[in-house]
């Protein structure tokens, strides 16, 4: 099976999740004991598809948009790489902002780039403190980044062994500035603290 959530990749807003299941018993179990939604309200013991389907009072409009969101993916293609489709064309800037980051700041990329899709981990500046935690926001270089440059980013410390990196993550709306931004900022705070 795979689930996720359309609101970053297809631009839903909040709370809209997509649930694929091959086997038609993931999303029909009814049997006590199987798969359940973990936030249930009406459906208890119908299967997956209708104990999600009303899972309390909320604003539906995310799952109206679904099918919009969906559709606008599948037929999107990008204006100025050939007519990428919405993977190909995240793949290709992901890749190359991964590529102008590592290379700017003398670092490696975490991951062979054809494991890449639409996100990739570069290393930060080895000279860079960094303190944020993986996953966790607030302080440190991802406030520096926000407050200071308005750059939005996923940073991490994940050890003296293993080093400090940003997550990249690339959609159609992104522009390389973008991820030249980021290179610049952590370019400055870098020498700003080496200053200090």
């Amino acid at each position: 099976y795979y689930m996720t959530n359309l609101h970053k990749w297809a631009f839903t807003p909040p709370a809209a999740t997509l649930f694929y299941a091959k086997n038609p018993r993931m999303s029909t179990a009814k049997i006590k004991g199987e798969i359940h939604h973990p936030i249930v309200s009406w459906g208890w013991g119908q299967g997956m598809k209708e104990e999600a389907l009303w899972a309390g009072t909320r604003d539906y409009t995310p799952m109206l948009c679904a099918p919009v969101a969906l559709k606008y993916l599948k037929d999107w293609r990008s204006p100025d790489e050939k007519e990428q489709t919405v993977q190909a064309h995240n793949h290709f800037r992901v890749v190359a902002a991964a590529l102008m980051l590592s290379e700017a700041w003398g670092t490696e990329i975490a991951q062979p780039v054809e494991t890449m899709t639409s996100m990739a981990m570069v290393q930060l500046p080895h000279e860079l403190e960094v303190n944020d935690k993986p996953g966790e926001p607030g302080g440190g270089i991802r406030d520096i980044l926000r407050c200071r440059y308005g750059v939005e980013a996923a940073i991490g410390n994940f050890g003296k062994e293993t080093g400090n990196f940003v997550r990249l993550s690339h959609a159609v709306y992104n522009a390389p500035s973008d991820f030249e931004r980021l290179r610049d900022a952590v370019l400055e705070i870098t020498a700003t603290a080496n200053d200090a």
